[in-house]
């Protein structure tokens, strides 16, 4: 019985042995890992934090230019040409003629309430050489001195 424990015993020193070699192993790795893997992930962590900050901007910066090319876009905009006003006309008073405008010459109601914003377009004009005349790019002469465009927008 003695010769099978020390067997046993010999056997147990020797798995052991191993066990010990094998940690050793495993504990220096974890050594060399944790004193060149802690400044790169610093590293890479500022980084990543740059990039997503950056991300984050280019996404705001979309969706702004999203809504932008919706709330412009020509389905929900009405440009009336030819209403009188003034060159230097606020806001108000483009509503107001707008609302006038809707009121006596289409028969209809439009609240100025439904209306996001009214403002003037300054008509696009592009001299030709056949002297003095200026006309717009379709080619149409400019309204009088006094006409000017204006732009709405619904909501």
């Amino acid at each position: 019985m003695a010769a099978a424990v020390e067997v046993i015993r010999q056997e147990f020193s020797q798995r052991l042995s191993v066990l010990e070699a094998r940690l050793e192993t495993v504990e220096a790795k974890l050594v060399d890992m944790e004193s060149t893997g802690i400044g790169q992930s610093s590293v890479d962590d500022e980084t990543l934090v740059k990039e997503l900050e950056a991300v984050k901007r280019m996404s705001r910066d979309s969706a702004l230019q999203a809504n932008d090319n919706e709330q412009y876009s020509r389905r929900n905009n009405l440009r009336i040409k030819g209403l009188k006003l003034k060159k230097e006309c606020t806001t108000q008073e483009c509503t107001t003629a707008v609302v006038e405008f809707f009121r006596t010459q289409m028969h209809c109601r439009v609240d100025a309430d439904n209306i996001d914003t009214a403002h003037l377009v300054k008509p696009k004009v592009i001299s030709v050489p056949d002297g003095d005349q200026r006309r717009s790019r379709n080619g149409v002469l400019e309204p009088t001195v006094g006409y000017w465009y204006v732009s709405i927008h619904e909501h």
